[in-house]
């Protein structure tokens, strides 16, 4: 049985690291940049099982609103993740996904919004179980920023309950589907860059039914575990500058660019494929939405599928 007890701080790990040694270098000159930091991601690891010597806490988990992964990608990424935390009606998601019998194994450590969506028997059980729900009525904050904020609270009261120093970042994985309307979707990924801005120390991950997606911020990025013989991802991938201009040069991909000027309604290089299982990326101007494909039914059907581009992708052929 799952259990929503603090664990101590040294299972509250990110999925992110930071280098300082460069991997292989990018580019034509294959010069790394001198002394220039590199980010590590690691988003494969949410959706494996536990082994024994792992640790189990690797980042915190938010649940909205939204249709939720297969309930056994769902089991895994609760068993990876403390405190748990929804937005709303995502405590409708959540019980929904579990059904009443396993949804006591599973419980939120606190539901959190304007509350205008869960449903009162969804709401009624977690309260009768010590989940902790509460109203916020800010009309100039969506669910999702204020959830986060919770979230936030939460754990720096975990910290300072156990009298030591936070970790100087945190990742959060939000699942959160860019499926259906169009609005919410830009809304989701509008709120993705305004967090991320407004919480620094905080690595932000969407996890969709199909889909994983984060930012990746000016400098340099290693993305692990993207290849298809990994068996969590399609290999099916993009890199969308839907913040601004950006200038990106890359290895691991089937069509690398060097240098490379991408903007909306100009150059973009969605329907990319990861041919290794380290994709390395380097970022100039303004940050760019990294998006993977997980593999699953509604994506399967993939032998066919992986790799091919779309009849408007504009990313020029080597």
């Amino acid at each position: 049985m799952a259990s929503s007890n603090p664990p101590t701080t040294a299972h509250i790990l990110s999925g992110t690291s930071t280098s300082a040694s460069a991997p292989a270098p990018l580019g034509s000159d294959h010069t790394p940049p001198s002394g220039t930091d590199v980010k590590h991601h690691f988003p494969a690891s949410f959706f494996r099982p536990l082994s024994e010597d792992e640790t189990r806490y690797e980042a915190s988990l938010l649940i909205l609103n939204t249709v939720l992964p297969p309930v056994s990608v769902l089991k895994t990424i609760l068993e990876r993740t403390w405190p748990w935390a929804c937005a709303d009606g995502g405590a409708n998601r959540l019980f929904d996904a579990l059904g009443r019998t396993e949804a006591n194994d599973w419980l939120p450590n606190f539901i959190h919004g304007d509350l205008d969506s869960v449903r009162d028997d969804v709401r009624d059980f977690y309260e009768r179980e010590g989940t902790k729900v509460t109203r916020d009525d800010d009309q100039e904050s969506t669910d999702f920023a204020k959830a986060l904020g919770e979230l936030k609270r939460l754990l720096e009261s975990s910290y300072k309950y156990q009298c030591v120093v936070p970790p100087p970042r945190h990742t959060v994985l939000i699942l959160a589907s860019l499926s259906g309307r169009v609005d919410q979707a830009l809304g989701l990924l509008h709120e993705l860059l305004r967090e991320s801005n407004d919480n620094p120390g905080y690595d932000l991950i969407l996890i969709g039914q199909s889909n994983v997606s984060f930012l990746l911020r000016p400098g340099r990025h290693v993305i692990h575990g993207v290849n298809p013989a990994g068996g969590v991802f399609s290999g099916n991938c993009g890199l969308v500058p839907i913040y601004g201009p950006a200038v990106l040069s890359t290895r691991g991909l089937r069509w690398d660019v060097t240098d490379w000027e991408t903007r909306m309604g100009g150059r973009v290089s969605t329907s990319n494929f990861a041919v290794q299982d380290e994709v390395e990326v380097e970022v100039r101007g303004e940050t760019v939405l990294w998006t993977v494909e997980i593999v699953g039914e509604e994506v399967g059907r993939g032998e066919a599928r992986r790799g091919q581009r779309s009849e408007m992708d504009s990313l020029p052929r080597p």
